[in-house]
C-alpha cells in the first residue's frame, strides 16, 4: 500500500487532442485470479459486494445487478465450497439490514443450493462451513454487523489479519476469492485481512472490472470527459482536481451535489436548504466549495457548472437560471440549457467516464438532466465506462448498459482509483501472489485444461 495521505500519479497522459492517453493502468497480471488455481472441493472464502439500493416503502431491492454480476464467479465455483461474506449499507443507515433477503435474490440466480446464517464467525457459522457439500453456497451475516469490520476501517493488512474474523474463518477455509471491486477502495478485515493467511484471487467480474478500468485510462482516445454527479461531491472533487492538475483531462462535468457545490463555490446563493444537503453530504462544505473555487479559477473552460437549474417549489419544477435561483427552494436537476451545453460536450468527447445522476432522477419531474446527458453517453462513439450503484439504476433503466464499453460496478471504488487514491484490496491482491508464488500457501496452481 501507499503510504496514508500519499497520492498516486494520475494516469493520464498530457494533453492532446487525438492522443491515446497513457501511463500506469492496473493489470490483472499483477494478481492471482481463478485461473491460477485448483479450487475443486476446496472451501472458498467468496467476498461479494452485493450492497444494493433498497426500496424504502417496502424494502425491496432497486437494483439487483451487483448480484447477477456474481453469477460467473459463482458459477465457475460450482465444484467448491463457497462462503459467500457481504455487506449491506454501514451502521446508522435506513437500509442497514442483515443478508436474509439477499440470500433469496441468490437462490434465485444460480442453479445449487443457497443456505444463509444469522452468524459470522460463531459456533453455527463455524458448524455450517464444516458442513458444507461441493457445489454449496453459506451466505453468512452482514459482514457490517460485526465490530471488527467497521472499527478497524483503514488499518493495515497486519492488523486486519489479526482480528478474530480473519483468524476464525481463515482455519475453515482453503482461499479467498473477491469480487468486491466496489469495495476495493476500503480496508476492511474481510476486504483485505485474508492476503497473508490464504493464498487470495480475483473472481471473474474483479478481473474484468480491472481490465475495463485499465483500457479506459491507458487506451482512451482524448479528448476525455468526466461527468461527476451524484452525492460523493468530496471524492469526485479530488478526482477533478488530480485530472485536471495534471492536464490529463478535457472537461469535467458537474451534477447532482456536486454541481452544487461549484455553484456555491461561484458565488451563487443557493440557499440554506441546499447548503444542508451538502452539509449532510460531505464532512467540510467550507473545504470543499475552497476547493472548487480554485479549480474555477485554474481552469474555468474545462469545468462544466450547471447555468440553469430546475427547482421544487410548491407548485412542482420550476426553472431558474444560476443567477436567479430561489435560494428558498430545493436544486432538484440541472436545466434545459445545461443538457444542451453537457450533450455538446459529450459529443466531442472520445473517452467518457461517468459516475452519478445529474439529479433527483427517482423524481420524474426532477430525471430530465440524468436521462439526457445518459442517453447522450450511449451513443458516444469512443470508449465508455460508467460506475456506481446510482448510475446502473440509470443505465439500466434507459437500456443503455449494453450500449457503453464498460458498465463498472464501483462508484466510490471508481472515482478513488481516478482521483489517484488508494486502492488496498488490489495491494492485498498484489502481497497475495508474492507470497503465493513464494510456497508460503500449500493451495496447487490450477493445472491447464
Amino acid at each position: 500500500m501507499t503510504p496514508r495521505g500519499e497520492m498516486l500519479a494520475w494516469p493520464f497522459g498530457s494533453l492532446n487532442t487525438g492522443q491515446r492517453v497513457s501511463g500506469v493502468v492496473p493489470s490483472v497480471k499483477d494478481i492471482l485470479t481463478l485461473d491460477d488455481l485448483s479450487l475443486k472441493g476446496k472451501t472458498v472464502l467468496l467476498r461479494l459486494d452485493i450492497n444494493s439500493p433498497i426500496n424504502p416503502t417496502d424494502g425491496s431491492f432497486l437494483d439487483i445487478s451487483r448480484f447477477e454480476e456474481s453469477v460467473p464467479t459463482l458459477n465457475e465455483l460450482a465444484e467448491s465450497k463457497v462462503v459467500v461474506l457481504a455487506h449491506q449499507s454501514r451502521p446508522g443507515k435506513s437500509d442497514f439490514l442483515t443478508l436474509r433477503e439477499h440470500a433469496h435474490v441468490l437462490r434465485r440466480l444460480v442453479s445449487r443450493p443457497v443456505r444463509y446464517v444469522d452468524d459470522l464467525i460463531g459456533s453455527v457459522a463455524q458448524r455450517s462451513i464444516q458442513s458444507l457439500q461441493d457445489g454449496e453456497i453459506l451466505l453468512l451475516e452482514n459482514t457490517r454487523l460485526y465490530a471488527e469490520e467497521v472499527s478497524l476501517d483503514d488499518k493495515p493488512f497486519d492488523v486486519q489479519g489479526r482480528t478474530h474474523l480473519v483468524r476464525n474463518l481463515s482455519n475453515v477455509a482453503d482461499a479467498y476469492v473477491t469480487d468486491a471491486f466496489s469495495a476495493a477502495h476500503r480496508s476492511q478485515p474481510t476486504l483485505v485481512g485474508f492476503c497473508e493467511r490464504l493464498p487470495c484471487a480475483a473472481g471473474r467480474l474483479f478481473e474484468r472490472e480491472v481490465d475495463g478500468v485499465g483500457r479506459a485510462l491507458g487506451e482512451g482516445e482524448r479528448p476525455v470527459c468526466i461527468i461527476l454527479g451524484g452525492a460523493k461531491a468530496d471524492d469526485s472533487i479530488m478526482v477533478a482536481q488530480n485530472a485536471l492538475a495534471s492536464g490529463g483531462v478535457d472537461w469535467i462535468i458537474t451534477g447532482g451535489v456536486v454541481a452544487n457545490i461549484f455553484l456555491a463555490a461561484k458565488g451563487v446563493d443557493i440557499g440554506e436548504v441546499n447548503m444542508k444537503v451538502i452539509a449532510k453530504e460531505v464532512k467540510d462544505p467550507k473545504a470543499q466549495i475552497a476547493k472548487a473555487a480554485a479549480l474555477l479559477k485554474a481552469h474555468p473552460a474545462r469545468v462544466k457548472v450547471p447555468v440553469d437549474v430546475s427547482q421544487k417549489g410548491p407548485e412542482g419544477l420550476r426553472r431558474a437560471r444560476a443567477e436567479a435561483i430561489d435560494p428558498a427552494l430545493p436544486i432538484l436537476d440541472i436545466g434545459v440549457d445545461t443538457v444542451v451545453d453537457y450533450i455538446s460536450t459529450i459529443r466531442a468527447s472520445r473517452t467518457v467516464i461517468a459516475n452519478g445522476p445529474m439529479g433527483v432522477f427517482e423524481e420524474e419531474p426532477f430525471a430530465f438532466g440524468t436521462r439526457e446527458v445518459y442517453n447522450e453517453i450511449g451513443k458516444v462513439k469512443g470508449y465508455t465506462l460508467l460506475g456506481g450503484g446510482h448510475t446502473s439504476v440509470v443505465a439500466n433503466a434507459l437500456g443503455i448498459d449494453k450500449k457503453v464499453s464498460h458498465m463498472s460496478t464501483g462508484g466510490g471504488a471508481l472515482i478513488t482509483f481516478l482521483g489517484g487514491g488508494e486502492m488496498p484490496v488490489i495491494d492485498a491482491l498484489r502481497r497475495s501472489k508474492e507470497l503465493y508464488e513464494a510456497g508460503q500457501f500449500a493451495l496447487k496452481p490450477r493445472t491447464p485444461s
